[in-house]
């Protein structure tokens, strides 16, 4: 894939997002997650005990997409459901000391793109899109994603 810095803003900022994005699953991606699964875990992380309805109604995701994920993320440890009748008629996910760990790596990738992104800030949060074009374009090289010119 080839990414040339187009002359209008609203292509430059398309195609900016496009290559965040691109990073982003590439990186999740060699942890076996993708964007959605790392939303997901996001959401657990930051709220223990946390009901697969509210996780669906947190990111906008589908109640039965959440449940399918959520299986997938159980299966592979990472997550532990609990069925409370008691007080919530719902099924309340955690993290496992595993999902823990994915969730660090998930944080490290996202501060990552953060510390790509801080060079590029000038003055009252103002980017030079076009040097972090160039920086994401050397990143997405060095994951392979992106030709050598």
């Amino acid at each position: 894939m080839k990414y040339q810095f187009p002359k209008k803003i609203t292509d430059q900022l398309a195609i900016v997002a496009e290559m965040q994005t691109t990073y982003l699953a590439a990186r999740l991606q060699k942890i076996d997650l993708d964007l959605p699964m790392s939303k997901l875990l996001r959401q657990i992380a930051d709220n223990p005990n946390i009901s697969e309805g509210e996780i669906a109604e947190a990111i906008n995701f589908q109640p039965v997409s959440i449940s399918h994920m959520v299986d997938q993320l159980e299966k592979r440890s990472l997550v532990v459901k609990v069925t409370n009748l008691v007080d919530q008629p719902d099924v309340q996910v955690s993290l496992t000391a595993d999902g823990d760990i994915v969730m660090k790596k998930v944080t490290e990738i996202s501060s990552d793109l953060t510390r790509l992104i801080s060079p590029c800030v000038e003055g009252e949060g103002i980017v030079d899109i076009y040097t972090y074009f160039k920086l994401l374009k050397e990143q997405l090289q060095v994951l392979d994603i992106v030709e050598d010119e």
